[in-house]
């Protein structure tokens, strides 16, 4: 691969980076995730129990991609229930977590150390529920919303509209079916994987319609991001292997190859 002069100019600051950090020498690095399609989930293998669990999506290529680049060689990718991995990573130094959004109420929780993709938010309802209007953010809370316990817009909603018709649940899946059943109002999801994750689900996306646009989460990132106490050498070498998984064209390939939009 020819790399452009600004390129080469970055790859050779990689390289001087690299050389500071030995991957002999470091602590190893836990990974926390939780099955969220299509940005990392597990399937089984051949349908049955004994088999094992293949582990896929977007921001697990991506995350794979960045750990083969760091050069990092202790590491382990674990797979809990979100509120879960959430509560470890930030209690437990050397641990990362993914995809987790950025947030103003999570600025300070976490080292915000590789950026994966920016994403857009929307509040989505029944077709058929003309009779719900929401026009701008203080709307939400007029109506009951089912969402994902200790996920980034539960604390949204919490935090920043003090609301109080939120309806908890354990995934996306269940919060749209609350929504389809009647139970709940409106759910809130991301716009690049509403289809893909509605196909996936076997739930009929023709049911519903977005309505409202919620800047606040909009335009901000999915990240792995780092405990603050990790060892400094553990993040260096996590950026490390987010620029060379971009300079060898790796990233935008597998960014291309689910059809999302890059990150910057």
């Amino acid at each position: 691969m020819k790399l452009k002069p600004c390129h080469f100019v970055l790859f050779l600051f990689v390289m001087l980076l690299s050389d500071k950090a030995s991957s002999e020498t470091l602590p190893g690095l836990s990974i926390v995730t939780t099955n969220e399609f299509p940005y990392q989930y597990q399937t089984k293998q051949n349908n049955t129990a004994l088999e094992g669990y293949n582990e896929e999506g977007i921001s697990y290529e991506l995350v794979k991609s960045i750990l083969k680049h760091s050069g990092l060689k202790k590491y382990e990718i674990k797979w809990y229930p979100w509120a879960r991995a959430y509560r470890i990573a930030q209690k437990e130094k050397n641990t990362a977590i993914f995809s987790i959004l950025r947030s103003k109420e999570r600025e300070e929780l976490f080292d915000w150390t590789c950026k994966i993709f920016e994403i857009n938010i929307w509040v989505y309802r029944l077709k058929d529920r003309e009779d719900i209007k929401i026009e701008k953010i203080e709307d939400l809370k007029d109506y009951k919303i089912s969402v994902w316990r200790d996920d980034f817009r539960h604390l949204f909603l919490e935090q920043n509209l003090g609301h109080r018709k939120l309806y908890l649940t354990n995934s996306d899946k269940s919060a749209i079916l609350m929504v389809r059943d009647g139970r709940t109002d409106a759910f809130i999801f991301y716009e690049t994987s509403f289809s893909i994750f509605m196909k996936k689900m076997n739930l009929n996306q023709n049911l519903f319609k977005k309505v409202f646009k919620i800047n606040e989460l909009s335009g901000t990132g999915l990240y792995l991001a780092t405990n603050k106490e990790s060892d400094p050498d553990l993040i260096k070498m996590l950026k490390i292997g987010l620029e060379k998984s971009k300079l060898t064209g790796e990233f935008d390939m597998i960014i291309g190859k689910f059809n999302t939009p890059t990150s910057d």
